[in-house]
C-alpha cells in the first residue's frame, strides 16, 4: 500500500498497475544484436523476500527473473548457476515472430537452474533453441517462512507460444527433476520440430511430461513416472514420437524415492507412436488409453501388479510383456501385426493373454 508501506492484495491493472512491487530481473536484454552470458551465479533469494498474498490461481506473477531474452538475434548463456528467483531463472520471448522471419540461435550450455518460483526455463517465443547439458530442477519447491514460493504452471521446462511461434529447438543431455508442475509441459499451437535427446525426467510431486502440443518428439530419454496429455493429430508428422525410450514408475530411479502417479495416460493419441520403447510399470499399472489409436513398435511392458492391462492400442513388429503378477492382458480393442511374447514363451492365441489368471 502506497500510503502504509504495508502488504495489500489490491491492486489496478494487472502486472502493469505501479501499485506493486517486486524483485525485478538480474539480467535484461532486449534486442541485443549479440550477447553472451557466461559464468554467473544468480541468486534470487526469494528465501528471504517479503511475499505479499497471490491474486489468483496462477500464483504471484511479477517480474522476478534471473535472466531475462527478449527480441535477440543471438543470445548464449553457458555456466550460470540461476536460482531462488521468485519467477523463472531464464525467460526467452520474441513476440511477433513469425515463420517468414529468419532464424535467431539461442543457446543455453551448463545451465542449471533450480528452486525457482513459475519456471526454470520459460520459450515463449523463438526459432532456433539449442540447451545441451542443463538441469531444470525443484522449481516451486523453495519455502518463505515455510510457504512455497510457487506459480503456475510451475514447470522445469515451459514451452508456451505467447503471440510468437516456437519452431526447432533442440534439448541434450538435459536434466529435468522433482518440480511442482511437469517435467516439460507445453499446451497450445505453433509448435514444431521440438527435439528431446538423451533427457531424463522425473516426476516426484507432477508429471514427468505434459507435451500436449504438436510436433515434439523423444529420443533415448528416460520418464520416472506419469507422462501424460500427449498429443494426437490426424497429420502423422505433429503427432507427439517417442523412440528408444525408457518409461517407468519404479521408485528406485528417482533420487528422492518418490514418483509421480500409478500409471501413464496416454489419451487422444492418433498417430503417436512409441518405436522400440520399454515400460517398466513396477508395482503399478500399464499404460491407459481411450480407444485403440497409439502405435507401439517393438516395445515391451513389465508389470509385478495384478491390474489388468486394457491394451487399446495397435502393436507392430514384436511385443514383449514380462508379468510377475496376476495381471491379464485384455485384447479385445488391440491390433498385433507381429510376434507376441509372455514371460519369454511366444502367445500362439491371444486367449492365453486374456485369460492368464
Amino acid at each position: 500500500n502506497p500510503v502504509t508501506g504495508l502488504k495489500d492484495s489490491i491492486r489496478k491493472i494487472g502486472n502493469r498497475s505501479d501499485y506493486y512491487a517486486a524483485a525485478f530481473t538480474f539480467i535484461a536484454v532486449i534486442k541485443s544484436a549479440s550477447i553472451t552470458i557466461k559464468g554467473l551465479t544468480l541468486n534470487g533469494n526469494s528465501p528471504q523476500l517479503d511475499i505479499g498474498p497471490a491474486f489468483g490461481p496462477e500464483g504471484i506473477q511479477m517480474p522476478a527473473l534471473g535472466i531475462s531474452l527478449n527480441q535477440d538475434r543471438k543470445a548464449l548463456i553457458e555456466d550460470c548457476y540461476i536460482h531462488h528467483c521468485a519467477l523463472d531463472g531464464v525467460l526467452i520471448a520474441w513476440t511477433g515472430l513469425t515463420t517468414q522471419d529468419p532464424p535467431y540461435p539461442h543457446t543455453l550450455r551448463h545451465v542449471q537452474c533450480e528452486y525457482n518460483g513459475r519456471q526454470g526455463l520459460s520459450w515463449v517465443g523463438g526459432n532456433q533453441l539449442t540447451v545441451t547439458d542443463c538441469d531444470f530442477s525443484s522449481t516451486g519447491k523453495a519455502l518463505n517462512h515455510g510457504v512455497l514460493v510457487s506459480s503456475k504452471p510451475g514447470a522445469g521446462i515451459d514451452i508456451e507460444n505467447e503471440g510468437s511461434i516456437l519452431r526447432n529447438a533442440r534439448f541434450v543431455d538435459c536434466r529435468i527433476f522433482d518440480n511442482t508442475g511437469p517435467g516439460v509441459v507445453s499446451i497450445g499451437e505453433n509448435t514444431r520440430n521440438i527435439q528431446f535427446q538423451h533427457c531424463t525426467f522425473i516426476g516426484t510431486t507432477h508429471s514427468a511430461a505434459y507435451p500436449k502440443s504438436p510436433g515434439f518428439s523423444f529420443d533415448h530419454c528416460t520418464f520416472v513416472g506419469r507422462v501424460e496429455r500427449i498429443f494426437g493429430s490426424a497429420d502423422s508428422a505433429e503427432a507427439t514420437r517417442f523412440t528408444h525410450c525408457f518409461f517407468t514408475l519404479d521408485p528406485k530411479y528417482s533420487p528422492n524415492g518418490q514418483v509421480f502417479g500409478d500409471t501413464w495416460e496416454f489419451y487422444e493419441g492418433a498417430h503417436v507412436v512409441f518405436d522400440h520403447c520399454q515400460f517398466d510399470a513396477a508395482d503399478q499399472k500399464l499404460p491407459t488409453f481411450n480407444t485403440p489409436e497409439v502405435t507401439f513398435v517393438d516395445c515391451s511392458f513389465s508389470q509385478s501388479s495384478n491390474a489388468d492391462f486394457q491394451a487399446a492400442a495397435i502393436f507392430r513388429d514384436t511385443t514383449w510383456f514380462h508379468l510377475t503378477g496376476k495381471a491379464r492382458v485384455l485384447t479385445s480393442l488391440s491390433r498385433f501385426t507381429g510376434p507376441v511374447i509372455i514371460n519369454g514363451k511366444p502367445v500362439t492365441r491371444l486367449s492365453e493373454l486374456n485369460f492368464r489368471k
